[in-house]
């Protein structure tokens, strides 16, 4: 699998963890077995780590449709991706204004610390 998670149940936060550069059905596949973990609660917020390969265009609309299509499970999340380079940083923004209208927050960071913040505050 290209995409690997683990859920802190203490911060209340999944990492995604991504290598190399993941399918779509990977991602699916992934969020599906996250929202079935014994440990995962609705509300959890997600990080997840893309300062590899960013994604394209087409990617990111089928990641948006599935968030949308699954806003029962992230309801009252926050998203924070973390990017290692200005064109993921730009699909990145993309992908914040595909997700407009779901009961998910998402931001983008180029720092895993400020993102881990973000998401743990409030």
């Amino acid at each position: 699998m290209a995409i690997s998670y683990e859920i802190d149940v203490v911060k209340g936060v999944v990492f995604l963890r991504y290598q190399g550069v993941p399918t779509f059905a990977a991602f699916e596949d992934v969020m599906l077995h996250v929202f079935l973990d014994r440990d995962y609660r609705v509300g959890f917020n997600f990080l997840t780590d893309r300062r590899g390969p960013p994604p394209d265009e087409s990617y990111m609309r089928s990641v948006a449709d599935f968030l949308r299509v699954h806003s029962a499970d992230i309801m009252g999340s926050r998203w924070a991706m973390v990017v290692g380079t200005t064109v993921g940083l730009a699909m990145t923004q993309t992908l914040q204004g595909m997700l407009v209208g779901t009961p998910l927050t998402a931001r983008a960071f180029e720092d895993v610390a400020a993102a881990e913040e973000w998401l743990v505050s409030e």
